[in-house]
């Protein structure tokens, strides 16, 4: 009797720590900083193109400044 209830016991651990680890594993596999690289990779071409395109709107009024004459 002691042993079957033991039994039971270890059963109804085990069952509760796996439910657990997958509890565990599913938050960890979304908190994590897996693609973050990427991200921030993306994000720093968006930022170089973007002032790139400043740099060539800008090129566009020095040169009709100077067409005009405006010195």
């Amino acid at each position: 009797m002691f042993y079957a209830v033991l039994g039971y016991l270890h059963a109804a651990l085990w069952r509760t720590n796996l439910a657990v680890t997958r509890r565990v594993r599913a938050i960890h596999a979304l908190a994590g900083e897996r693609g973050q690289g990427t991200v921030e990779y993306v994000g720093l071409i968006l930022l170089v193109s973007l002032l790139m395109v400043g740099m060539v709107a800008a090129m566009k009024g020095f040169n009709s400044y100077l067409t005009k004459g405006g010195y």
